[in-house]
């Protein structure tokens, strides 16, 4: 289809063979002083090239007919068009001029509204468009359309945003430029000067809204938060960053003020002092890690840096900038920690090779000694006493080979569910020891390959049950997250204080007695849930119980 097909289609020139009228333009162009020519000439061409679009018109509204006349049209094939003329109730211009509402169109060819626009030339390259009222304080001007991307592609809202933002020097001008047509129609001549100004006007105005967009697209693009407030500290303005990082929406401008955000900060700084002495003297203040809490109720870590806006208005405020760390920081403690349990993991195995062979070597003499026939009564006490403190010490150097290297046997094709089921069962006597309740609910989980995932469930059942002597109840669930799986262990016990639970996966560490565990049991399970890519965490309702999550990708 020609580029003046597609102007029709856009203006609603209908084809004969739709059954509509065959000539809805009609009349003659009224005539337009020579200045508003050039601004629409001028106007049009910028359009076009900021859009990168073949084709496009502006149809100015006269009061006298009601009726939109086509005053500037661009593009191959649209020669003749000029100073016709067409209803309000006719076309997607017609629509948008009755409506007072920008329309955009992906394809026309799918839009209900104008199902009657058929035409039986062939395909456009593209059949999408844009169509903007132009208004002055709600007053009808004109209208602008635009169409044929050179790309072929449909339009977008960033075109439809961008063609407002270049549309508003034009309706500013054609309320100048109608006053010089009118001033024009009662005989009285303008200068070339005027004209000249009028050039420059528009050219500047279409510098300043181009600048201004592109300033805009960096602040609502970038990645750092930014939020200005004025001096009663009321957010003014919030880029979509910052609308992500506080879940603040548009209800917000204007009203909420940034003194009721929550925020705690390292050293006793309040962070309402701050704010003020920021807009009041003009003190900015830089901030690192401080936590902060979202709309929603997100724990956030963030770095602040706030400064005065000074422009000479009486509302000046403040700008804040803010970026969330809460990721990097977590990430560089997952690496710090994977680096500290390494290390100990080299030193464990170390010690372990060291001392297995001579500690099997005595534990078999001792074995032989107590055998001897002529071991008196208390030697042998002596040696059972022996022999009891090498076996705690083989255990030991056991669980040293068991942290450094995971021994176990390699990736098998498992199902998590009969895992879990498998430790309960072994688990058995030690449930009914301490009178536990286990309850069970498993999601169908997908079969995969896993390596010493019974060890992990074992310990963390263990755990369980060892927080609950006097009884209780164990509630373990699995469930599919996303890629992954989520097993979910909560007991009924003592629960586990935030002190502890922050060294919970730490080598070595135990609240129990050190006769009785080695401290590595959950820094084993640790690194096997991590090394397949998972995750391990522990919390607490103290006085309630505990709850362990763990999700592992399948």
């Amino acid at each position: 289809m020609t580029l003046r097909e597609v102007h029709r289609l856009v203006t609603r020139e209908a084809h004969p063979d739709s059954g509509a009228s065959a000539a809805l333009w009609r009349g003659a162009s009224p005539e337009f002083t020579g200045e508003l020519r050039v601004m629409l000439r001028s106007a049009l061409g910028q359009i076009l090239e900021a859009l990168a679009c073949e084709s496009g018109s502006i149809q100015l509204y006269d009061t006298r007919t009601s009726q939109l006349s086509l005053s500037e049209i661009a593009g191959p094939g649209t020669d003749g068009l000029h100073g016709q003329r067409r209803e309000l109730s006719e076309g997607i211009s017609g629509y948008v001029a009755t409506h007072r509402t920008p329309l955009l169109i992906e394809d026309v060819a799918e839009d209900r509204r104008f199902a009657g626009l058929r035409n039986t030339a062939r395909p456009y390259r593209s059949n999408s468009c844009i169509c903007l009222p132009l208004l002055d304080e709600g007053k009808l001007m004109g209208v602008v359309n635009v169409c044929e991307k050179r790309s072929g592609k449909p339009f977008t809202e960033a075109d439809l945003q961008r063609l407002q933002s270049l549309a508003e020097p034009i309706t500013k001008s054609l309320r100048s430029g109608m006053a010089v047509r009118e001033i024009s129609e009662k005989g009285i001549s303008l200068s070339q000067k005027v004209e000249e100004a009028a050039r420059r006007l528009v050219q500047a105005n279409f510098e300043l809204a181009q600048m201004q967009g592109f300033h805009d697209s960096i602040v609502r693009s970038i990645s750092l938060g930014l939020i200005t407030f004025d001096r009663s500290l009321r957010i003014t303005f919030f880029n979509d960053s910052a609308r992500t990082i506080f879940g603040l929406t548009d209800s917000d401008l204007n009203i909420k003020s940034l003194q009721r955000f929550r925020v705690q900060i390292s050293g006793g700084a309040d962070w309402q002092d701050l704010l003020d002495d920021c807009v009041a003297r003009g003190k900015a203040f830089d901030l690192r890690q401080i936590r902060c809490w979202a709309v929603d109720g997100r724990e956030l870590l963030l770095n602040a840096t706030c400064v005065p806006l000074n422009s000479g208005l009486a509302d000046d405020g403040g700008l804040l900038v803010v970026e969330d760390v809460s990721r990097a920081l977590q990430i560089e403690r997952r690496i710090a920690q994977a680096e500290h349990h390494a290390t100990i993991g080299k030193l464990a195995a170390s010690v372990a090779h060291e001392l297995n062979n001579p500690l099997d070597g005595v534990l078999r003499f001792t074995s032989m000694a107590m055998q001897l026939p002529e071991a008196n009564r208390k030697s042998l006490e002596y040696l059972a006493e022996c022999k009891k403190g090498l076996e705690r010490m083989a255990k030991i150097v056991r669980s040293l080979l068991d942290y450094s290297r995971t021994i176990g046997k390699g990736l098998e094709d498992l199902d998590i569910n009969e895992l879990i089921t498998a430790a309960v069962r072994n688990l058995r006597p030690l449930q009914l020891r301490n009178r536990v309740t286990v309850q069970t609910s498993f999601d169908e989980i997908p079969r995969a390959r896993f390596a010493n995932f019974s060890e992990v469930f074992t310990n963390v059942i263990r755990n369980a049950y060892e927080a609950m002597p006097m009884g209780g109840s164990l509630s373990i669930t699995t469930e599919l997250s996303g890629p992954g799986v989520l097993i979910t262990f909560a007991d009924t016990g003592k629960g586990v204080p935030e002190g502890i639970r922050k060294r919970i996966f730490e080598p070595f560490f135990t609240t129990k007695d050190t006769s009785e565990s080695t401290g590595l049991g959950l820094a084993i399970c640790h690194d096997i849930v991590s090394k397949h890519g998972g995750s391990i965490e522990v919390e607490d309702t103290e006085g309630h119980g505990a709850t362990v999550r763990i999700l592992v990708p399948l």
